[in-house]
């Protein structure tokens, strides 16, 4: 019960995003609407001017105390990974 809770909750959310994204002029609607399933997460698109950052949900203390410089670089990756520009800006 709880896990189609869970899933009815992401796919409520995967609507609202796609209609933010398809519908510019229902955007705040949405963006409202997100923002009561997200408990106060903010949600920024991606932009030529932005950068999407995935921030890792645990970090290994002991590599990071270490200074572990593929570690370092690991995190980087990792951060960095989805972005990509088509046409680089100018």
């Amino acid at each position: 019960m709880k896990q189609e809770a869970i899933l009815d909750s992401k796919l409520s959310l995967g609507a609202l995003i796609g209609k933010t994204v398809n519908d510019a002029a229902t955007a705040s609607e949405a963006a409202t609407a997100a923002a009561k399933h997200l408990s106060g997460v903010t949600i920024h698109a991606d932009s030529a001017d932005t950068v999407h950052l995935v921030i890792p949900s645990v970090i290994d203390t002991a590599r990071l105390a270490a200074a572990d410089e593929t570690y370092f670089e690991e995190l980087g990756r990792k951060a960095l990974g989805a972005c990509y520009y088509d046409i680089l800006p100018e």
